[in-house]
């Protein structure tokens, strides 16, 4: 049998994922100079960063 961890500690560990990406993707946002996500988007886009 796998060991296999309990529901609530994956989803504490899914929590704690989610806010980590919120918090790095809010520095990149504010970096660019963007107001939102969409708009950074664009400007990486412009900058043919992506």
């Amino acid at each position: 049998m796998r060991n296999r961890r309990p529901r609530v500690q994956t989803g504490r560990g899914a929590a704690m994922v989610e806010t980590a990406v919120r918090f790095h993707v809010d520095n990149a946002r504010r970096k660019l100079g963007a107001v939102n996500r969409a708009q950074a988007v664009a400007r990486l886009v412009n900058q043919r960063l992506i």
